[in-house]
C-alpha cells in the first residue's frame, strides 16, 4: 500500500473516531433526559398532545439520534387521524450539541400509517395510508424544509410517493406547515376497486375493474400567500355496477382524463381556476372560475361543454337514464356554457344549449334534422344538489317558448314544468312530424303546456295541454291543401282531450268538428260531433285519404271506409249534403253514432246506429228516417229516371258483422215506405194489362210510364230480403195490391193485384157489363199480376194460375173495395213530425 493511501485511511478512521466522539459528547453534554424533555415539549407544541411511546433510547453511531418505537403521535388538524409509527428517528446536529444547544438535522419515520378525512364533503370519505416512509429533512431556520413520503394506499402498495417543501420562519417551531413552498405527490397505478367502499357510500355504485394514476404540484408564488398549482388525474377500463327499478346495470369501460391548473390561498382557503379540461366518452368540460371550500362556494365558475353526445351519457352514466324521458332520442354532438355561483346548496346555473348539430326525436311523432338551428337557454336554482327550479327557453325555427321548472327532484324526475309559446308559422314542420312527412303544413300554432309528476315519463306525468291553431293548411305531395284553413283549440289533460272551436276546409266544404276524449280504465270515452252547411262527402272522404294512411290509426281508417262505402250504396257520388251532423262516442266495446243526419235533393235524412264488439261478431243495430226526399232529383243522373216522387220511409233493425257483405244474411229488421206525386220511367203497368185478354182495349191508354199518386207498405227485412205484405198503390188509373220481396241487390219479385179505375173501367167496359156499369164508382178486378227482375227495369206478366179465376168476376159486376185509406201527403208529414 502507498503511503498516500495509509495516510488517506489514517485521516477518514480518524475523522470517523473525531465524530464518533464528538457525538458521544455532545449527547453526554446536552443530557439524554433533557434530550427526550426537550423534543417532547416541541411536539406537544405543535400537535397540542405529548407523543406517546413504548421505548426511547439514544443512538449514538453512526450519528446521534433520538429514536423512538412504538409512536402514537396525535396530528392538530381535522383532516388526519393519530400518526402511528413503528420507529421515528430524530437525528441531532452534533457541533450544536457540542456548544450545549439542542438542533435537529433531520427525521425519519418508518413503517407509519395514517387516516387522511376530508370532513367538509358529503359522507366524509376516509383514505388509509399505510407503511408509510417519511423524511423530513434540510431543518434550519429561514431554509425550505423538505418532506419526502412514500407508501401504500388503501392496501395497495407503493401507490402513492411525493415530497414537500416548508419554509420554517423564526418565530415557527420545528415542525410548523404554515409556509409550504413546493409539493409534489403521484398516484401511480391504483386500482379503482379500492374506492369501492367510498363510491358505494356516496354514488351508490360498486366497482368492477379500472386503474386510476394522477399527480398533484404546488409552487408558492414569490412574493405573496398564492400557491399555483397543477394537477392531473386518468381513470383506465373503469367498470362499475348499479341498481335501476331493481335490475343491475353494468356499464362499459370508461377512460377518463383530467387536466387543471389553479392557484391555491391557503389562508383564506380561495381557489381560483385557471384552466380545467375534464376527457370523457360523451365529451370534454372546460371550466374556469372560482371556488370557496370552506364556506362551500363557486363564484363566477364557467363550464364550457364540447362535443356533448347525450345519446352516450346514459352508457356510461347509467343514473342518467332516469333523467332522459322515454322515447326522447338523441343523436350527434351539442355545445353547452354554463356560469355557475354561489353556494353549493343554493346554486344558480345561468347558460345555454346549442343543438344544431344534434338530431332530436321522439317516438315516431317528431324527428329535428342534423345542421337545424335549435338553441336553448336556462336560468336554474339547484337546491342541496338535489331539486332544480327556475326558467329556461328554446329557439327552433321561428318558434320561441319559455318555461319554468318547479322543485324538480334530480333523484325521481318528480316535479313540475310550464311551457308556452309565442304564436308561430309550422311552414317546414313537416319535414319534422313523421305522421305528416309527405305533406306540407302552412298557418300558425300556439302551445301552453303544464306536466306535473316524473318528468322523465311524460307519460305518465299529470299533463295540461293547449294548442291553438289558426289557418292551418296540410298540402298533400301534389300540393293540394285537400284541407285547409284549420282553426282549433285542442285541450289535453288528467281529465281527458277536448278539441273544440274547430273548423276547416275539406275539398271545399266548410266543417265544424268537436272531440272529446275521457279517461275510463284501458279504453277511454270518446265522444265528438262534424257539422256542415254543405258537404260534398265524397270529396270529403277523398281529402281524408290523402292524410289518414299518415296520421290515424287502422281501426279508424276501417271504420272511416266502412262509412264512405255505406254512404256510397244509398247515394249518389256527387250528392251534396245540407245541414251535415255527425254525431258518435265511444265506450270500451260499444261504438254509437245517435246522430247522423243532412238534408239532400229536396228532402231530410236521419239515422243513428251503433257497433257492440263485445260480441262475437259484433253486434250492430241501425235505424233511418227520410223525410220527403225527392226521387227525381236524387237520381237525376240516370237515363232515363227510374221513379220520380217524394220518399218517406222509416226502418230499424239489428245483426251481426261489420262489413256489408256479411250483414246480408244476419240483418233483422222493420220497417215502412211511402212514395208520394210520383211515377215510374222504367214500369207501365196499363201496357202490361193491355197485353192481357179482354184488357186489349188499354193500349189506346199507354203512356210508356206509371203515373201514381202514393205507394205505400210495411217491411221486414231478414236474411238478405226486404219483404212487403201489403204493398200498395194508387194512382189516377190503377191501383194495386200485392207482397214480395226486393233483394238487397236491387231484384224484385211480386205478386199483386191489378185495379182499373173507375174512369178506365168505364172506357173498357162500356158495352161489355151492365151490371158494372151500373155502379156509381164502378172497378174492374182483381187482375193477378207477376212483378219480377231487377229494379230498374223488372218485368210484369200475368199471374198464369188466378188469371182465369179472377177473369170470370170481372164482368159480373163484383166490386172490391178499394184504397180509401190513403193520407194526404201534408197529413202524413204532420203525423211524422208528431212522432219524431
Amino acid at each position: 500500500m502507498s503511503r498516500t493511501k495509509v495516510f488517506l485511511f489514517a485521516m477518514a478512521a480518524l475523522g470517523a473516531v473525531f465524530l464518533t466522539s464528538a457525538a458521544a459528547i455532545a449527547v453526554l453534554r446536552l443530557n439524554p433526559e433533557k434530550i427526550i424533555a426537550q423534543i417532547s415539549a416541541d411536539i406537544e407544541k405543535v400537535t397540542h398532545a405529548a407523543p406517546v411511546y413504548e421505548d426511547v433510547r439514544i443512538q449514538y453511531f453512526p450519528w446521534p439520534a433520538l429514536v423512538l418505537r412504538e409512536v402514537r403521535l396525535g396530528l392538530p388538524s381535522d383532516h388526519f387521524s393519530t400518526l402511528e409509527a413503528e420507529e421515528i428517528r430524530i437525528y441531532l446536529k452534533i457541533f450544536s450539541a457540542l456548544w450545549g444547544q439542542l438542533e435537529t438535522l433531520r427525521i425519519k419515520i418508518l413503517d407509519a400509517s395514517l387516516v387522511v378525512r376530508f370532513p367538509g364533503l358529503e359522507n366524509s370519505p376516509e383514505f388509509n395510508l399505510e407503511h408509510l416512509t417519511i423524511k423530513v429533512s434540510r431543518l434550519a431556520w429561514r431554509k425550505p424544509m423538505r418532506i419526502d413520503l412514500s407508501g401504500d394506499l388503501e392496501g395497495n402498495a407503493g401507490v402513492i410517493r411525493g415530497f414537500l417543501r416548508l419554509q420554517l420562519n423564526p418565530s415557527d417551531t420545528w415542525l410548523s406547515f404554515a409556509e409550504l413552498q413546493q409539493m409534489h405527490f403521484e398516484l401511480e397505478n391504483m386500482p379503482l376497486k379500492s374506492f369501492q367502499p367510498h363510491l358505494e357510500k356516496i354514488f351508490e355504485v360498486g366497482v368492477e375493474g379500472g386503474m386510476m394514476s394522477g399527480s398533484l404540484d404546488m409552487e408558492k408564488e414569490p412574493g405573496s400567500q398564492w400557491l399555483r398549482c397543477a394537477a392531473q388525474m386518468a381513470s383506465h377500463e373503469f367498470v362499475y355496477r348499479t341498481f335501476q327499478d331493481g335490475n343491475l346495470m353494468r356499464s362499459p369501460e370508461l377512460n377518463v382524463s383530467w387536466g387543471a391548473q389553479f392557484r391555491y390561498e391557503p389562508l383564506k382557503g380561495e381557489i381560483q381556476v385557471l384552466q380545467s379540461k375534464l376527457e370523457m366518452p360523451f365529451g370534454h368540460f372546460e371550466t374556469t372560475g372560482w371556488i370557496y371550500p370552506e364556506t362551500k362556494e363557486l363564484r363566477d365558475m364557467l363550464v364550457r361543454v364540447g362535443d356533448l353526445s347525450v345519446e352516450n351519457i346514459p352508457q356510461y352514466y347509467l343514473p342518467f337514464q332516469r333523467v332522459i324521458p322515454l322515447n326522447l332520442g338523441f343523436s350527434g354532438q351539442s355545445q353547452m356554457e354554463m356560469s355557475l355561483n354561489g353556494p353549493m346548496d343554493h346554486l344558480t346555473i345561468n347558460g345555454n344549449w346549442n343543438l344544431y348539430d344534434m338530431l332530436l326525436s321522439y317516438a315516431g311523432y317528431f324527428s329535428k334534422e342534423r345542421n337545424v338551428p335549435l338553441d336553448s337557454s336556462f336560468d336554474f336554482l339547484l337546491k342541496e344538489g338535489k331539486t332544480l327550479s327556475g326558467d329556461f327557453s328554446l329557439k327552433f325555427e321561428k318558434a320561441v317558448a319559455k318555461g319554468t321548472f318547479s322543485e324538480l327532484a334530480l333523484s325521481t324526475g318528480q316535479g313540475q314544468v310550464n311551457i308556452i309559446s309565442n304564436k308561430f308559422p309550422v311552414s317546414g314542420w313537416e319535414a319534422m312530424i313523421l305522421p305528416l312527412k309527405n305533406n306540407k303544413l302552412q298557418g300558425d300554432l300556439k302551445v301552453l303546456a303544464n306536466f306535473k309528476g316524473d318528468l322523465t315519463r311524460l307519460s305518465e306525468a299529470e299533463p295540461m295541454l293547449n294548442l291553438t291553431l289558426e289557418r292551418i293548411n296540410v298540402l298533400n305531395a301534389a300540393q293540394e291543401a285537400s284541407i285547409k284553413n284549420i282553426y282549433a283549440s285542442i285541450d289535453y289533460g288528467k281529465l281527458g282531450l277536448r278539441a273544440k272551436q274547430v273548423r276547416f276546409e275539406a275539398a271545399g266544404s266548410e266543417v265544424e268538428a268537436e272531440l272529446t276524449v275521457y279517461p275510463s280504465g284501458e279504453t277511454p270515452i270518446l265522444e265528438g260531433a262534424l257539422r256542415s252547411p254543405a258537404l260534398a262527402y265524397q270529396s270529403f272522404f277523398k281529402a281524408l285519404r290523402n292524410y289518414q294512411a299518415d296520421v290515424l290509426p287502422p281501426v279508424a281508417e276501417e271504420a272511416i271506409r266502412q262509412l264512405e262505402s255505406w254512404l256510397l250504396r244509398i247515394l249518389p257520388p256527387e250528392a251534396v249534403l245540407e245541414n251535415f251532423e255527425m254525431q258518435f262516442k265511444r265506450k270500451g266495446n260499444l261504438w254509437e253514432m245517435p246522430v247522423f243526419k243532412f238534408e239532400a235533393f229536396g228532402g231530410a235524412v236521419k239515422s243513428s246506429g251503433g257497433i257492440n264488439f263485445e260480441n262475437k261478431p259484433p253486434l250492430v243495430h241501425g235505424s233511418m228516417e227520410v223525410d220527403r226526399l225527392n226521387l227525381a232529383r236524387y237520381f237525376k243522373d240516370r237515363d232515363p229516371v227510374p221513379m220520380a216522387g217524394n220518399l218517406f220511409l222509416r226502418w230499424s233493425g239489428k245483426g251481426h258483422g261489420v262489413t256489408l257483405e256479411k250483414l246480408r244474411t244476419s240483418f233483422k229488421g222493420t220497417g215502412e215506405l211511402s212514395v208520394t206525386n210520383g211515377e215510374v220511367a222504367t214500369v207501365d203497368l196499363v201496357s202490361a194489362l193491355s197485353e192481357i185478354a179482354d184488357l186489349e182495349l188499354l193500349e189506346a191508354e199507354v203512356r210508356g210510364r206509371t203515373v201514381f199518386g202514393d205507394i205505400r207498405g210495411e217491411f221486414t227485412i231478414d236474411e238478405g230480403k226486404v219483404e212487403t205484405q201489403n204493398l200498395v198503390l194508387k194512382s189516377s188509373e190503377i191501383s194495386l195490391r200485392g207482397n214480395g220481396h226486393i233483394t238487397l241487390d236491387g231484384f224484385l219479385n211480386y205478386r199483386a193485384n191489378a185495379f182499373l179505375s173507375s174512369s178506365l173501367t168505364k172506357k173498357l167496359l162500356l158495352n161489355s157489363s151492365q151490371d158494372l156499369l151500373s155502379q156509381k164508382e164502378p172497378v174492374l178486378g182483381p187482375v193477378p199480376i207477376l212483378i219480377s227482375g231487377p229494379l230498374t227495369r223488372p218485368e210484369i206478366q200475368p199471374d198464369p194460375v188466378l188469371l182465369p179465376k179472377y177473369r170470370k168476376m170481372w164482368f159480373k159486376g163484383s166490386a172490391y173495395a178499394t184504397f180509401d185509406s190513403f193520407l194526404p201527403e201534408e197529413d202524413l208529414l204532420l203525423e211524422r213530425a208528431k212522432s219524431s
